[in-house]
């Protein structure tokens, strides 16, 4: 297995219905790394676009938990915060799993060698910050690639 630190993403190459490879900017240049095996984990925004760019659509699911609620519940009032568009919460849900698709965590509409690793899988809010389900769920999901190519 081979981890690229610092690199940008931008599609998946797919030919046969397989991901080959990744291609991503890396230092300012593009650049294709051919793969057996792709695990995306660019978040509830940034895994759709990087899917999109490879031919796979999201779903119009997308949900973005807001943070007020969290926010008045230790004394902060509503009034006194502000969130921009990023940061107003965390986003999820563009590739929500089926009850069917929950046991092998693997999208149906994705080919059986790229998995998604992060709250795109989710769907629906839990209402809560997601970072310690969102990792529970990157976990067994590298588990369950990694076991899918021996």
């Amino acid at each position: 297995m081979h981890v690229v630190e610092g690199a940008a993403a931008k599609q998946v190459v797919i030919e046969g219905g397989r991901a080959t490879g990744v291609v991503a900017r890396i230092d300012g240049k593009t650049e294709l790394m051919p793969a057996d095996l792709v695990v995306l984990a660019a978040g509830g925004l940034g895994t759709p676009v990087i899917l999109d760019a490879s031919g796979i659509p999201a779903s119009p699911t997308l949900f973005v938990d807001q943070c007020y609620d969290v926010l008045e519940a230790v004394g902060v009032p509503r009034e006194k915060a502000f969130f921009g568009t990023l940061n107003a919460g965390h986003p999820g849900g563009c590739f929500p799993l089926t009850k069917a698709e929950a046991e092998t965590l693997h999208h149906d509409v994705l080919p059986v060698n790229l998995y998604v690793a992060d709250a795109s899988l989710l769907p629906r809010s839990i209402g809560n910050p997601p970072i310690l389900t969102t990792m529970a769920l990157a976990k067994r999901v590298a588990r369950l690639a990694a076991h899918s190519v021996g």
